[in-house]
């Protein structure tokens, strides 16, 4: 890494260092953060009850572990075959449970259901129609990943494997 030492006083107010960095034979510009300091206050678990209260809003015990429900799945999931670099599905489920499907490939939506099987563990099963593509596997509620199979009975029929993300 290259850095600069006695920049002019215009530098001194910004929050950076400018730097370059060479990886594999290429050079890339970046930056890094000046070290600051910094004061601040928040409020303890009985201030924050109180606040809660007079807001009429019940209490969090952050003693309690979270409780995933299909709810919390709700989103845009971006999903493809492993195999493919680009089409896919975005499957837009809803927190009522719903969902709507777009196909990448053709930017039309498509009728869709997504149902969470099992919210600790995010295992899924997406149904296309009338295609009839099915997928089931799991969504990652912590990193937004999926990874799953899914089989397509049109044509000629065939399975694999599909992968994924949260937007």
């Amino acid at each position: 890494m290259l850095t600069l030492n006695q920049l002019p006083a215009q530098a001194a107010a910004l929050g950076f260092t400018r730097v370059w960095v060479e990886r594999g034979g290429l050079v890339y510009s970046g930056f890094q953060s000046k070290l600051i300091t910094g004061s601040g206050a928040g409020m303890n678990k009985v201030a924050a009850t109180a606040l809660l209260a007079q807001l009429g809003i019940a209490a969090v015990d952050p003693e309690v572990p979270l409780a995933l429900t299909a709810g919390s799945y709700q989103g845009s999931w971006d999903i493809r075959s492993t195999m493919a670099s680009t089409g896919g599905t975005t499957a837009f489920f809803n927190g009522d449970g719903s969902a709507t499907c777009k196909n990448l490939a053709t930017g039309t939506f498509v009728d869709c259901t997504m149902t969470i099987t099992n919210p600790a563990t995010g295992t899924f099963t997406l149904a296309q129609n009338p295609s009839g593509i099915a997928a089931q596997g799991i969504a990652d509620f912590l990193t937004g990943a999926i990874t799953g199979t899914y089989t397509d009975p049109k044509g000629t029929p065939s399975a694999g494997s599909i992968s994924g993300q949260r937007r």
